[in-house]
């Protein structure tokens, strides 16, 4: 059912079918031992799977966040021992764990606590995991951890501003770059970049998808699996199928299209290849990719590629990728005064966290505030 390969510089692969699907993964070892075993444990949990006794979560993890996932288990491996059994896991080893990952350095100076956590969050799902499975019986020993002190982000600004700040401040590319992830186009900065993408896109879906981004809030991601039954032009929304609100149900939002996306995406569908997504794979601009997404959709990883192809050397090259569409929109409703309940039912936000990042471009509401406590 399930066979061992090893690849021209070693290191061993595992190929296995599954629900008339044929996978392929790397073991990360040169050892055949090693990899057979692998092999071994893979076979007996898909004999599980088939007889019932194991339960195969429908559609329970995005995609983008199992691949991180899997980047927190490389770094479990590394720092706590591949070969160390997950149920040997003490208070201990996690605090050691959590104390080595603060003093690595990361993307923004060293690994930050928010960043450790999520790891940390990792490691108590397999364990739970691990606990339904009959595996281990004590609970996750999580409890007493330390983590190092959480920097708040950055609020909300504008092009502008941060180059302000920049030059004023003299702040070195990497101060500079924490910035720029809480970068917001205004309406003139998000036209021209739009109008950038359209003239120097050299395929044709990029300019539609960042247009729906920049005028929904909508996720890269949720972006690339809408359907084309999605849209209705006739009553001028958008049905956005988001997977992070609830891991247990598959959850939805509508949104108002603008007068002029509700135009272009009318065009954009008279021309789009046919499929059922709204933004199909285009093979003439695939690059070599490990795993599908959604099949027949844009990939997200491919989105990115061709964004950043876009705005390299630009005027916009700074600007971290798909996600400044999102802050840009958010942004631009709260400066226009949007209400807040629109603005959160819009882009399905859920904590005060996140909508503090943008709460201070409300136009004069504090500054109102306060000055009807000590107006004379």
């Amino acid at each position: 059912m399930a066979s061992v390969q090893q690849d021209p510089s070693g290191n061993f692969h595992i190929k296995f079918r599954y629900a008339g699907k044929q996978y392929r993964r790397s073991l990360k070892t040169i050892h055949r031992r090693t990899a057979e075993s692998m092999a071994c444990h893979v076979e007996e949990k898909i004999r599980l799977i088939l007889s019932g006794r194991l339960e195969l979560p429908d559609d329970a993890v995005e995609p983008t966040s199992a691949k991180t996932a899997a980047v927190h288990v490389r770094h479990f491996d590394r720092l706590m021992g591949e070969k160390k059994p997950l149920r040997s896991t003490t208070t201990a080893s996690l605090q050691a764990y959590v104390t080595a990952r603060s003093k690595k350095k990361g993307k923004r100076g060293t690994v930050s606590a928010a960043t450790i956590r999520k790891e940390i969050s990792t490691l108590g799902s397999l364990w739970s995991w691990a606990v339904g499975q009959g595996e281990i019986s004590k609970p996750f020993p999580r409890s007493g951890l330390v983590f190092p002190k959480r920097t708040e982000k950055a609020p909300f600004q504008t092009v502008g501003q941060i180059h302000r700040q920049i030059h004023q401040r003299k702040l070195s590319d990497d101060d500079a770059a924490e910035l720029w992830d809480a970068a917001y186009l205004n309406r003139t900065e998000l036209q021209s970049v739009l109008d950038h993408v359209k003239q120097t896109a050299t395929h044709d879906f990029l300019y539609p998808m960042c247009l729906l981004a920049a005028h929904t809030g909508a996720r890269r991601s949720e972006v690339c699996r809408c359907l084309t039954r999605d849209i209705d032009l006739k009553e001028s929304t958008i049905t956005i199928r988001e997977r992070k609100r609830s891991k247990s149900a598959r959850t939805t939002r509508v949104v108002p299209l603008s007068a002029f996306l509700n135009a272009e995406l009318k065009t954009w569908m008279k021309k789009k290849p046919e499929s059922p997504y709204l933004f199909p794979e285009v093979h003439d601009c695939f690059r070599i990719r490990k795993e599908q997404q959604e099949d027949g959709a844009m990939q997200p990883d491919e989105a990115s590629h061709h964004l950043n192809i876009v705005l390299s050397g630009s005027d916009w090259s700074n600007l971290r990728g798909w996600h400044v569409f999102r802050h840009s929109f958010i942004s631009n409703c709260a400066t226009q005064g949007v209400d807040q309940r629109f603005i959160d039912a819009w882009v399905g936000h859920q904590t005060d966290e996140q909508r503090r990042r943008y709460r201070h471009l409300f136009p004069d509401s504090q500054k109102q505030a306060i000055d009807s406590v000590f107006s004379g």
